[in-house]
């Protein structure tokens, strides 16, 4: 392990601070900074600005490659999310409020998530994508019952 051979990335159970953490435990063995051994650690240690967006980013701007070659409008387009981890909350938040895509549903592993009677918006995804990671482990205690369409 080196930060030129396996440099070390958040996954699922990891976040900023894990990052922070295995960054300065390698720098403390080594008798100096190496910040290069990780990525995803925070901006006030080397990290880089909106990096914990980055990977949903890149699905929002695949959504948007594939919806441009085969000719269709962003805001007659509707989408779940699968996964609402960094990427699936980032993809959910940056397809309906920069792309116009309207989410109807998200999930993961323990629950599911979807649009009710209005049927075009999950009316608490704000509601989801601003809770803790802790609380997001059963989607579906945050979000109302509702009956199948």
């Amino acid at each position: 392990m080196g930060p030129h051979t396996d440099v070390m990335a958040p996954d699922l159970g990891t976040n900023e601070q894990t990052m922070a953490w295995f960054m300065d435990t390698f720098s403390m063995h080594q008798g100096h900074a190496v910040s290069e051994i990780v990525t995803g650690k925070p901006v006030a240690v080397g990290g880089t600005l909106r990096r914990s967006e980055a990977t949903g980013r890149g699905v929002a701007h695949l959504v948007g490659e594939v919806m441009r070659r085969c000719n269709l409008t962003a805001t007659h387009c509707t989408a779940i999310v699968q996964g609402f981890g960094n990427v699936g909350q980032s993809s959910a938040r940056i397809l309906p409020n920069e792309m116009g895509v309207k989410v109807i549903g998200v999930s993961d592993h323990p629950a599911a998530a979807r649009a009710s009677g209005h049927r075009y918006a999950i009316s608490s995804l704000p509601s989801l994508l601003h809770s803790s990671p802790s609380s997001r482990t059963a989607i579906s205690a945050k979000t109302p019952k509702h009956e199948t369409p």
